[in-house]
This record gives structure tokens, C-alpha cells and sequence, in this order.
């Protein structure tokens, strides 16, 4: 069975991209309007609803990583650049997520309800046990809420609120990031809807394990693509299936095939039609930029 808490780290992860992201603010007053296209791959246009980020997560950030308001030009023109990065790499990615797309609707990929339904039974383990560990979770991040309140709404020394609220729950570490991070009575009040009012609902587990087999098997249909046309690989690839905790594999078969495949991709987003209607996302043509 495969690790569960590969599937409950993956999730968290998600999670708090969604709550970084999802704070409502009032838009860049120089960005277009959410339906405007700025880009477009292949003919698929991209609005710039689809990647913009709000001037409340900027302003978040920039407040993590200064520990102020930004008070000046200086600060305020860091904030556009971060903002212009973060857009960048989403449009970037967006385009990205276009091309596969499309190429599984090519290929003809499906992943089954049946399919999604028997990995996620192998990943998250037994129903009950299950839900035993998602409503200790969902217990867990409220106590995080209370725990932040209880430090910065009413001096409580960090430690102490740690022990008798979160020891057991949560690692030291972990607490020790919140303590950095989650400082702002707004970063505080985004988890607080998220934890604790569940304003955002919960994670989608079904669409996050569909979205794991969707990549495995296009993963698997671009092996099929390569082994066509390079013996080599379609050799390695037969040991990696065959041995996958053979010695052997985690040398040259495994580099090999890494690189081939990489290099695959990168002809394809290469072939890709690209074009940015707004100067300051002009980065995101390069489709190959990590």
C-alpha cells in the first residue's frame, strides 16, 4: 500500500496554496480585467483572471518578509515585482497546463471513476481510520487558530501555548513557521476562515487523486512516444518497470530516461505558438524556464 501520508502531505500542501491565494482584495489598478486574454498558446487564448495574483496576498507577503506595512516607493515597487514574478510563473504554467491538455485529449487518456476510487482506497487507507485522522485534523487546525490568537491576541508566551495545546499535533518546527509567518492579524484572520468558519470547504480527494493518474498515465503514453523512436530508452524503461529496486536502476536507466524525457518536452513546448499581449508577463513565453 502506497504511503498515506504522501497523500496527506500533498494535500496540506494544497491547502495552503489555497489559503495564501484565495484572500479578496481590490485589483492592481494597471492590470487588465479578469476576462481580458494576455496570452495565448496554440490558439487557446488565457485570461488574466486564470493567474492574477491580489494585492492582498502581495501585501501578505511583503509583510512575512519585512515584518511592516509597506510604507514606501521602494516598498510598494517590491511589491509590483514580486506580483509581476508570481503572474508570470502562473501564466507560465497555465500555458503549460494548456499544452498537456491538449495532448491528452489527443492521445485519448481517460482515468475512470473506478480507477480514482480504488487509489485513493490504496492511498488514504481504511474509511474509518479515514475520518478518525480528518476530524483529528480539522481539530488540530482549529487549536492552530486558537494557538496564534492566544500569542499574538493575548501575549501568551509561545512556548507554553505549544505545549499544552499543540504538542503531539503538530512538530516544533512546524509551529515555529506559523509563529513566522502567520504574525498578521489578516494572515490570521485567512486561517481562521479556513480552519475554523470552513469557508473554503474542504479539499476536493477524489479531483487530486484523479489529477495523480492523469499525470501517470500521460507520463506512461509519452514513454510509449520515445521508446518508438530510441531503443535505448524503450530498454531502460522495460527495467525500471521489471526491477524498480534493482541497483541498476538508480544509475544510468534512471538518468537516462530523465533526461530523454525532459528533452521530449522540451521539443514539444518549443513547437507550441506563443503569444503575450502584456509586456511585463512577456517571461512567460519561455515555456522551457523552471
Amino acid at each position: 500500500m502506497r504511503n498515506t501520508g504522501i497523500l496527506l502531505v500533498s494535500i496540506l500542501t494544497i491547502s495552503l496554496f489555497v489559503i495564501g491565494t484565495v484572500a479578496e482584495s481590490v485589483g492592481h489598478a494597471s492590470s487588465p480585467d479578469d476576462a481580458t486574454p494576455v496570452a495565448s498558446i496554440d490558439g487557446h487564448a488565457i485570461t488574466y483572471g486564470i493567474i492574477k495574483v491580489k494585492t492582498k496576498a502581495v501585501r501578505l507577503r511583503f509583510i512575512q518578509e519585512h515584518g511592516h506595512d509597506p510604507e514606501t516607493k521602494q516598498d510598494f515597487a517590491e511589491m509590483e515585482e514580486n506580483r509581476t514574478s508570481s503572474e508570470i510563473k502562473r501564466l507560465r504554467s497555465a500555458m503549460i497546463g494548456r499544452v498537456r491538455d491538449q495532448l491528452i485529449n489527443e492521445l485519448g487518456i481517460v482515468v475512470t471513476e473506478e480507477e480514482t476510487q480504488s487509489r485513493f482506497t490504496e492511498m488514504a487507507g481504511d474509511p474509518a481510520e479515514r475520518q478518525v485522522k480528518m476530524e483529528r485534523g480539522r481539530e488540530t487546525e482549529r487549536l492552530l487558530v486558537y494557538a496564534l490568537d492566544a500569542v499574538f491576541e493575548n501575549g501568551e508566551d509561545s512556548e507554553t501555548v505549544f505545549d499544552t495545546m499543540l504538542e503531539g499535533r503538530i512538530p516544533k518546527s512546524q509551529w515555529t513557521n506559523h509563529l513566522k509567518y502567520d504574525s498578521s492579524k489578516e494572515r490570521r484572520t485567512i486561517l481562521r476562515k479556513a480552519y475554523v468558519e470552513r469557508v473554503f470547504g474542504d479539499i476536493d480527494y477524489l479531483k487530486f487523486v484523479r489529477s495523480i493518474l492523469m499525470r501517470e498515465k500521460l507520463d506512461a503514453a509519452v514513454d510509449t512516444l520515445i521508446c518508438q523512436v530510441d531503443n535505448e530508452y524503450a530498454e531502460y524503461i522495460g527495467l525500471i518497470k521489471t526491477n524498480p529496486r534493482d541497483p541498476r536502476v538508480r544509475e544510468k536507466p534512471r538518468l537516462y530516461t530523465t533526461i530523454k524525457r525532459a528533452e521530449w518536452w522540451s521539443k514539444k513546448y518549443d513547437s507550441c505558438t506563443v503569444n503575450v499581449f502584456v509586456p511585463r508577463l512577456d517571461e512567460a513565453r519561455n515555456l522551457n524556464k523552471k
